[in-house]
């Protein structure tokens, strides 16, 4: 199947493929797109409302909601289930919840396009400040409405959700969206490729430089690396991404990283989900640490065509350097 690539407000490539979709079907996805937006303006006032801020619990029964609709397309669509595996999470704030939804916000963008033939809507702003529950909450519902308008519509019964336990915290709700972006990957005809990863671990070490003071040397290319040796790389970047939010107070990720770095039975959207995490948490960290948003300088490294695991796995090189040089010089 042949692509044209299109680029979303983040920098991601998102495939523009060309199918027949019928008059119902357009109607169907505008409709639920305007669902979408509208609920997102909404969600987005009260969660400005100091008198009514969104708990951890909200963001969840939402995560838990979409998860049923995404079940019921599935089901719909006769597309396999994933396995119950997803990253073992210990902690989180959420912002991270905040990232990941916006991972769910252009899958689910994309799985609408591919299933209606409607344009892609564009990612929503990122919110001025610090990254909350409300605004994750917010995310969160406007992809939950947009699948849940397409599933009803289509009339793909949606299985009952179980209910937010009251005890849930960022860790828990993460691991459910994790959940929910694997089966996504599985719906999706478009598949995530290396140059996908790539580009994510580019815009983190474009961040970085500011933390670093530049960019180290390009170290040697490394022929014969798999995707699971570029997720383990992630895995020690994130980790030493940690340590820097932690020695500078600040919340942070703290997945299983013992356990993750066992994992070879990984595949591209994987590498993709963590390294979208590494760049988000990246951008939001360096202001924090150096002071008022800028544009990361240019990368001073060519861009290699064709991008192979080996040249992704040499750039995570270059952050991992670059985090520790940050570490070391406070």
């Amino acid at each position: 199947m042949k692509y044209d690539c299109a680029k979303t407000s983040h920098g991601d490539a998102l495939p523009r493929t060309r199918r027949q979709g019928t008059s119902f079907h357009r109607i169907v996805a505008v409709l639920a797109l305007l669902c979408s937006a509208t609920a997102f303006a909404q969600q987005a006032e009260q969660g400005a409302n100091p008198q009514a801020p969104a708990s951890i619990q909200d963001v969840h029964a939402v995560a838990l909601d979409l998860a049923a609709d995404i079940e019921a397309l599935r089901i719909y669509m006769g597309a396999p289930a994933v396995d119950d595996w997803t990253w073992s999470i210990t902690e989180a704030a959420p912002r991270h919840l905040f990232y990941m939804a916006q991972v769910l916000y252009r899958k689910s963008n994309e799985l609408v396009r591919e299933m209606t033939n409607v344009p892609s809507v564009a990612m929503p702003p990122m919110p001025s400040g610090d990254v909350g529950a409300d605004d994750a909450l917010a995310l969160l519902t406007a992809t939950h409405n947009k699948l849940k308008g397409i599933a009803t519509r289509m009339r793909a019964p949606i299985p009952p959700t179980t209910s937010a336990d009251a005890s849930s915290n960022p860790a828990v709700v993460m691991a459910s969206m994790v959940m929910a972006s694997r089966q996504l990957n599985a719906m999706l005809h478009r598949e995530f490729t290396d140059p996908d990863v790539y580009g994510q671990i580019e815009s983190a070490v474009g961040h970085a430089a500011r933390l670093a003071n530049g960019y180290p040397a390009l170290p040697p290319m490394e022929a014969g690396r798999a995707t699971a040796d570029v997720y383990r790389q992630v895995i020690d970047c994130l980790e030493l991404l940690r340590r820097l939010a932690v020695a500078n107070n600040l919340p942070s990720l703290r997945l299983n990283f013992r356990r993750e770095r066992r994992r070879s039975d990984v595949v591209v959207a994987d590498v993709y989900g963590l390294a979208t995490l590494a760049a988000a948490d990246l951008a939001w960290l360096t202001p924090r640490l150096r002071g008022a948003d800028a544009e990361p300088p240019a990368l001073p490294y060519p861009r290699p065509s064709p991008i192979f695991p080996s040249h992704t796995y040499r750039l995570t090189l270059v952050l991992d350097t670059q985090l520790q040089t940050a570490i070391a010089n406070p």
